[in-house]
């Protein structure tokens, strides 16, 4: 009994210390890595959903948790003019029939990361809005952060396959930890969950494509294929932007050295483009673009449309195209060189982004890697132009749309630094570790700045969730409220939120042709913007609020007649009746 018992146990302690226990061990510390950095970065760094696009799709889950349908509470004044038909353009005598905004369709957003999100809704439960909350943080915004989280770790396991198909274990492992302690990383995910998604299915796509080459059979070489087009196709419907990643797998298709490799392109295109043509369907068949109203974005910011005008204006004239087409460009151009002293959106990877670009003057022996890395070129060029066209004050510069792209950089960072390392010999044999360790620790200085002390201040300015709710309160669940901050309102307070109007008289003209509305709701997104710049000059986009909260000109057939400043004097409100 006793050899036995022995025997047994020293079979376990074989298979923990070299079998599949060890590697079970190995996984197990990986995921511990993984998580406990982001956990750290979460206590030390999240106060919040501070992010518009954050507040976005949060509101977008929960609207599709709780009803089913495609909707959302943030109504631009632009999108409902494009979606509702214009009086003045109808036969004289015909009544046309309004846009209901309480149940207004969205039309900018990708689809699949608040469907992702309303499912966890629907496991925790719904939102409680508009009650007070003693915390400085709105509980609910632990929902969206940590999914966000939990997909920026997720992807750290998908580059830690690209690094073992693509190059070796080594690559592999530095890659995948060196993914946990970038702070940009985070940062990105806590203000986008989107484009996070779109990271994972694009590896993933990815690792499709690779795993397609070294396919034994024709049948297993097709599923490959197919699997590659559903994940870019998940990409797409996460990010409209990073679904064009498609472009750079197809052309990898196209290059492999084997006969018909044109044929798998092709078949790869297809089967992308036919998984997402019904949702192009949908956007083509609500506003006449594939995209929907997501492209005129790129008009925001530029010297026609300043700021988020256009998106405030209310059925706009706009210019013919090569006007339009000048200011993009021109806008573009300057973001460029802006983004020129930040790497052009590889700078939040510091060291290893410069590694990165060096490691295309390098040849590398396998030819599945070699083919990889250039034809993600394109990609990676189109996407930092039309990051570059579609910037706005608050899209988080350049690193976001090219957050994709990181995985596939650390790999190829990683591959260079380790093969130039292994060509240079070393006097002492535990030099080149040395210099391993010194390089991964200095990628990981961005990490460790980020949770240092002192901790980051709360959100607020400008968003404090229990004023912001207090405020949408003020109106009822079937009356809408204007505000400089409708992603909050309408997350926090679950109400039909209008993103101000620029002018009074669009903000009539919305009244008239749309609906009502009751409150209008000003910030320090507005209180607190430059003197004569942004609001007392004349031509300012803010100009008309301006005089109504400033000076208290308010015109006699302005619809909201009362006023009450809170919060110090930091927030003001405009209703039609008194409602405190």
């Amino acid at each position: 009994m006793d050899i036995r018992f022995q025997s047994e146990m020293q079979n376990f302690v074989n298979q923990v210390d070299s079998g599949p226990g060890r590697r079970f061990i190995h996984w197990l510390l990986l995921v511990f890595f993984a998580f406990s950095a982001a956990a750290l970065f979460l206590f030390l760094r999240f106060h919040g959903l501070s992010s518009p696009d954050a507040f976005d799709e949060a509101q977008l889950a929960r609207n599709l948790a709780a009803t089913g349908r495609w909707e959302t509470d943030f109504v631009r004044p632009f999108d409902a003019g494009v979606l509702s038909p214009d009086p003045s353009s109808l036969p004289e005598g015909e009544t046309p029939e309004k846009l209901d905004i309480h149940a207004m369709p969205e039309t900018r957003r990708a689809p699949l990361h608040p469907a992702l999100l309303s499912l966890v809704f629907r496991a925790t439960g719904l939102p409680k809005t508009g009650e007070p909350v003693e915390k400085a943080v709105y509980p609910w915004d632990w929902v969206p952060a940590l999914s966000n989280a939990f997909l920026a770790a997720l992807a750290g396991f998908w580059i830690l396959a690209l690094g073992r198909a693509l190059f070796d274990n080594r690559v592999a492992a530095l890659s995948a930890a060196s993914w946990f302690l970038l702070a940009g990383v985070w940062e990105e995910a806590l203000a986008s969950g989107g484009t996070v998604l779109a990271l994972n299915f694009t590896c993933l796509a990815a690792l499709f494509a690779i795993w397609s080459d070294g396919a034994r059979s024709a049948v297993s070489r097709a599923l490959c294929t197919v699997a590659a087009a559903l994940a870019a196709a998940g990409a797409f419907y996460a990010s409209y932007l990073h679904g064009f990643a498609a472009v750079a797998l197809a052309l990898y298709f196209w290059t492999a050295p084997r006969p018909g490799s044109w044929k798998a392109a092709l078949g790869f295109l297809a089967l992308f483009l036919a998984a997402c043509a019904p949702w192009c369907v949908r956007n083509a068949a609500l506003t006449g673009n594939i995209f929907g109203l997501a492209p005129y974005a790129t008009l925001a910011g530029t010297y026609l449309f300043p700021d988020e005008t256009l998106a405030r204006s209310f059925r706009p004239a706009l210019f013919s195209f090569l006007p339009l087409l000048h200011a993009v460009q021109a806008k573009a151009s300057l973001a460029l060189r802006e983004s020129a002293a930040a790497g052009f959106g590889l700078g939040g990877l510091g060291l290893y982004g410069a590694a990165y670009v060096l490691s295309h003057l390098h040849r590398f022996h396998r030819a599945t890697s070699q083919r990889l890395r250039f034809c993600l070129l394109p990609w990676a060029v189109f996407a930092l132009l039309a990051a570059a066209a579609l910037r706005t004050p608050d899209a988080g510069g350049m690193s976001r749309a090219l957050l994709p792209l990181w995985p596939f950089a650390l790999v190829y960072a990683w591959a260079f630094i380790l093969l130039e390392l292994d060509r240079i010999p070393f006097a002492h044999p535990a030099t080149a570790p040395l210099v391993v360790a010194v390089l991964f620790a200095i990628g990981a200085l961005s990490y460790v700045f980020a949770v240092m002390p002192p901790r980051d201040r709360g959100p607020y300015p400008t968003y404090y969730h229990n004023s912001v709710a207090w405020a949408a309160s003020r109106v009822g669940a079937d009356e809408a409220i204007a505000s400089d901050m409708p992603w909050a309102t309408a997350w926090y307070g679950d109400r039909t939120s209008v993103f101000l109007p620029r002018t009074l008289d669009a903000f009539r003209r919305f009244g008239e042709e749309i609906a009502p509305v009751q409150a209008a709701y000003f910030t320090l997104l507005t209180r607190d913007k430059p003197w004569t710049r942004g609001l007392a000059d004349p031509s300012a986009p803010d100009h008309d609020w301006y005089r109504i909260f400033s000076e208290g000109c308010v015109p006699r057939d302005f619809p909201l007649k009362e006023a009450h400043v809170f919060f110090g004097s930091d927030q003001m409100m405009l209703v039609d009746r008194p409602r405190w």
